[in-house]
């Protein structure tokens, strides 16, 4: 999730010191649902996004391009799908 906030703007907001959002971003700790909400309205988006946005899943993965391919014209998604076919197609060459 990107919005061109920084660690020490988050941190402050939240009353911890950045190496604890450090540690978060890198996957080295998990944030509590509590935290979690706090984290989705400084970013001024649902826990959901943010989970979603972050999940290894492939189901949440999918539902994340999903959403980003739901902004592009039918040409564009076209565009997309397609480019996104020809990378899975050359990773599993790769096998």
């Amino acid at each position: 999730m990107e919005a061109a906030l920084t660690q020490d703007y988050v941190a402050s907001k939240l009353g911890i010191g950045k190496e604890a959002i450090s540690r978060m971003e890198r996957g080295l700790t998990i944030p509590t649902v509590l935290r979690l909400a706090e984290l989705a309205e400084i970013y001024g988006c649902g826990i959901d996004a943010m989970v979603v946005e972050t999940s290894g899943r492939s189901s949440d993965q999918a539902e994340h391009i999903a959403t980003l391919l739901s902004t592009l014209s039918k040409k564009d998604r076209a565009m997309v799908v397609d480019v996104v076919e020809r990378i899975c197609e050359g990773v599993r060459g790769r096998k």
